[in-house]
C-alpha cells in the first residue's frame, strides 16, 4: 500500500479537488493507498473539508495540528501515521498530477528506491510558470548541488516517494520545517546510502507562490547555515 501525505496551510479553495483527483485515480489502480492531509495551522476551512471527504471516502485521512510546524513538519507528522510500505508526499496545489505521482510511484517500485519528481531532466515539462521563477529554481538548485554535494537536478519539485524503512530512517535525521526541507532530506537519504532517482514530470504551476522577494537572501542564508551545521555534526560522530 502507498501512503500519499499532503501537507495543506489554509488550503480551503484547493484541497478538495486535489485530495479528489488523487483519490480518483488510485482508487481505478489495483494499488492499495491513503491519503493523509496532514493540515497544519490552518485558519481557514481547510481541515473542515478534508473531516467530511474522509467520512465519505475511507481512504483519505485527516490529521489536524493547530500550531505552526511547517511543510517539513506536516510531512513527518505524516510519515510517523502512515499504514504503506510505500510512503510519498505531493504538494496541495496539485502541481505534481496524480499521473506524474504515480511514474514516480512505479519507477520506485520498480527500482526498489527512493523516487523523486523532477522538472529539469530530459522528458520533464513545466507549464505556466513565469521566467523569474524558473531562473531562481535554477540558481538554487546550483548552490545546493555546490554546497551539499547532490547530484539532483531539481530538490524542490514537492513529490516524492519512500520505500517505509527507508523513510522512518531518513526522517529520523532531518531537523528542518520549512521550505530547506527537501534539501536536508535528500541530504540525508544520499549519505545513508539509499539510491535515488529522478523521474521526469509534468508540472503545473499554480501561480501562487508563498517565496516572496525578500525570501530569497534568507533562502541563501539558510543553506549555508545547514552546511555548517551538517559540518558540525559530522565532525561530533568521527569524534
Amino acid at each position: 500500500m502507498i501512503s500519499i501525505i499532503i501537507p495543506a496551510y489554509n488550503e480551503e479553495l484547493r484541497i478538495e479537488a486535489t485530495v479528489m483527483d488523487y483519490h480518483d485515480f488510485f482508487f481505478s489502480k489495483s494499488d492499495p493507498f491513503e491519503i493523509i492531509v496532514v493540515s497544519n495551522n490552518c485558519s481557514d476551512k481547510t481541515p473542515l473539508i478534508v473531516a467530511a471527504l474522509s467520512e465519505k471516502y475511507p481512504e483519505i485521512r485527516l490529521i489536524n495540528i493547530p500550531e505552526k510546524i511547517g511543510k517539513g513538519g506536516a510531512v513527518k507528522e505524516g510519515i510517523l501515521k502512515a499504514r504503506g510500505d510505500w510512503v510519498g508526499f505531493t504538494d496541495a496545489d496539485n502541481a505534481t498530477k496524480p499521473k506524474e505521482f504515480y511514474k514516480i510511484f512505479s519507477a520506485a517500485t520498480k527500482s526498489q528506491c527512493i523516487a523523486m519528481g523532477s522538472r529539469a531532466v530530459k522528458g520533464a515539462k513545466v507549464l505556466r510558470q513565469p521566467t523569474y521563477r524558473k531562473y531562481l529554481g535554477r540558481g538554487f538548485n546550483a548552490i545546493v548541488r555546490f554546497l551539499f554535494k547532490l547530484p539532483f537536478r531539481d530538490t524542490q519539485c514537492g513529490a516524492k516517494i519512500f520505500p517505509k524503512e527507508a523513510a522512518a530512517q531518513v526522517f529520523k535525521n532531518v531537523k528542518s520545517n520549512g521550505w530547506e526541507f527537501d534539501v536536508e532530506l535528500l541530504y540525508e537519504a544520499k549519505k545513508a546510502g539509499y539510491k535515488i532517482v529522478e523521474v521526469a514530470v509534468l508540472w503545473v504551476d499554480s501561480g501562487e507562490t508563498k517565496i516572496k522577494p525578500m525570501t530569497i537572501p534568507h533562502m541563501f542564508f539558510g543553506l549555508i547555515k545547514m552546511r555548517l551545521e551538517k559540518n558540525k555534526s559530522g565532525k561530533k560522530n568521527d569524534d
